[in-house]
C-alpha cells in the first residue's frame, strides 16, 4: 500500500512541474470529526471532536489554477468503543489515535487568490503512533489499531485575502483503521473496523 501511494504522490507532484508554477508554504490546523464503523452490532461508535495541526505546501501553475498540495499533519482522532456486557450493560471505551498524516492532493484554484475557492482531492497515508491496543476489562474483546492507514480525501473550501484558505475534507478510508480480536485467542472478530473523517481547516500561507 505505501508503494501505490508513493506512486500516486509521484504522479501528482509531476503535474505542475511543467510549468512555471507558483510555490508557497504555510501552516494549517483544524478540527477532525471522527466515527469508526465497525460490520457487528456488537460494537458501534459516536461522533467524536479532534484536532491536528502541521505544515502546508502548495504549488499551482498560474493562468490555469492547476497544482497540488502536500502536508505534514499531527493529527489526533478518538474512538468510542461501546460494548455490551452482561453483567455491567453497555461500556464505552475511548482512545485517542494520534498520527502523522501525509496528504497530497491534485487542486484546482478558481477565481482571484484574494477571494476565490479551490477543490482538491488525492490520497493520504496515515502512520499511528502510541500504543496499538485498546483492552476492554468487561469483555473478552480488544482492539487493535493498524501501524498504517490509507485513505483518500475530497474537500473544497475558500481562498480569502491571498495568505488564508478555510475549507473542509472528507476522508474516505480504503484501509481498515484496525480490527476487534479475542483477547485470550488472539483471532480476528471483525475484520472491517473503519475510520470516516471530516475535517474543518484553515490554512494561513506566507
Amino acid at each position: 500500500m505505501a508503494n501505490i501511494f508513493r506512486r500516486i504522490c509521484m504522479l501528482l507532484l509531476l503535474l505542475p512541474l511543467t510549468a512555471a508554477a507558483k510555490v508557497r508554504v504555510g501552516v494549517e490546523a483544524g478540527v477532525n470529526v471522527n466515527k469508526v464503523v465497525f460490520n457487528k452490532d456488537l460494537f458501534t461508535s459516536d461522533n467524536k471532536m479532534g484536532f491536528f495541526a502541521g505544515l502546508k505546501l502548495c504549488a499551482t501553475v498560474p493562468g490555469i489554477g492547476i497544482g497540488f498540495d502536500l502536508a505534514a499533519l499531527y493529527s489526533r482522532k478518538t474512538a468510542e468503543i461501546i460494548s455490551q456486557s452482561d453483567i455491567w450493560g453497555n461500556i464505552a471505551d475511548d482512545k485517542h489515535l494520534n498520527y502523522l498524516e501525509v496528504p497530497v492532493n491534485l487542486r484546482w484554484n478558481i477565481g482571484p487568490e484574494a477571494l476565490g475557492i479551490y477543490l482538491a482531492t488525492g490520497p493520504q497515508l496515515d502512520w499511528y503512533i502510541g500504543n496499538r491496543t485498546l483492552g476492554n476489562i468487561y469483555s473478552n474483546y480488544s482492539t487493535v489499531f493498524e501501524d498504517q492507514v490509507f485513505t483518500w480525501n475530497v474537500g473544497a473550501g475558500v481562498m480569502l485575502l491571498k495568505h488564508i484558505q478555510l475549507g473542509f475534507t472528507y476522508n474516505i478510508p480504503v484501509t481498515k483503521t484496525g480490527s476487534i480480536r479475542d483477547s485470550f485467542s488472539k483471532t480476528v472478530s471483525v475484520e472491517n473496523l473503519k475510520s470516516h473523517t471530516w475535517q474543518v481547516r484553515l490554512n494561513y500561507y506566507f
